[in-house]
Formats: C-alpha cells, structure tokens, sequence
C-alpha cells in the first residue's frame, strides 16, 4: 500500500500555512512541513492587553546608533544599517537601563513605605454597644 505525504489535516485546516520555505518540524513521531502544518500558530496580543514596547525602544536605539545607511536613489528610503556606532549604542542602552532600574527601586521603595496590611476581623477591635454611666460607647477588645 502505497501513501501519498499531505500536508494538510485537521488540525491546521484552518491556518492557509504557506509551501513556499521548508521548515521541518518534528512532533508524536510525526515530521511536518513547517510549523504551521504542525497546527502551531500565532497569537497576537490583543489590544486590551497592552502593548510590547522593547522592540519598539530598542530598534529606535540601533536607527539613533546608525552611521551609515543603505539608500536607494530612486525611492528615496533608507534600508538596513551598514555601520553602526558601537560606543553611542553602549551608551544608549546603558542609559536606557540605569533609568529603568531608578524608576523601578523608586516604585519598589514606594510600594515597601505605603503598604499597609489588611486588617482581619480577628484583629479589628470591636464596638461594644453597651453604654456606660454618662452615655459613653465602650470599646472591648476582641475575646479570645
């Protein structure tokens, strides 16, 4: 008997996994075209969830640390980075750190010195309703 390989199954039938780069990928003994047809895919973070603002930092870091750039005459744009300034971005980067290593100790020092424990009811002291001689409100501590 003798079986054709398909790259399609049910798991990445929804997926429109592309031929066109072989990347296999092994996984329960089965090998698979790409990671796509193994029915790996990409989650994208939604939009409520936040943003990923690293790449975004440093990748404006290595452009700010660009000498020279690849250019295209007709179009006008710039491509990749053919010679970076390695001090300037050591620089940067370092900076970069230092100040969010101060923000996060100043943040950690608030959070220690503001903190206060919640108060359990065991703890809490009680309101007697019992009035004394002159209306006064006693307060009883909790009994044990």
């Amino acid at each position: 008997m003798d079986t054709q390989p398909t790259l399609h199954s049910t798991c990445n039938s929804e997926c429109r996994c592309s031929t066109s780069t072989y990347e296999p990928v092994c996984a329960d003994s089965i090998q698979y075209f790409s990671p796509c047809h193994a029915g790996c895919s990409l989650q994208p973070v939604e939009a409520s969830d936040g943003s990923i603002p690293g790449p975004i930092v440093f990748g404006t870091i290595l452009d700010a640390s660009c000498k020279v750039w690849q250019t295209d005459p007709d179009a006008e744009t710039r491509g990749s980075c053919w010679i970076y300034d390695n001090d300037g971005m050591a620089v940067r980067i370092v900076v970069l750190l230092v100040v969010l290593k101060t923000l996060s100790l100043v943040f950690n020092s608030l959070a220690l010195v503001l903190y206060r424990a919640p108060v359990s009811p065991s703890e809490s002291v009680e309101v007697s309703h019992a009035v004394k001689e002159h209306n006064e409100m006693v307060m009883t501590e909790p009994k044990s």
